[in-house]
């Protein structure tokens, strides 16, 4: 039983270090594409 908690809690961590990853490397592109956006408007 306790194999099982500790492999969930493990993918768990995976899971959410993938998903802050994925954050952190979407948000500059999103913020840069922002910028051409306003860049291109005025």
């Amino acid at each position: 039983m306790q194999l099982q908690l500790q492999l969930q809690l493990q993918l768990q961590l995976q899971l959410q270090l993938q998903l802050q990853l994925q954050l952190q490397l979407q948000l500059p592109q999103y913020f840069i594409h922002a910028i051409q956006q306003k860049k291109a408007l005025s």
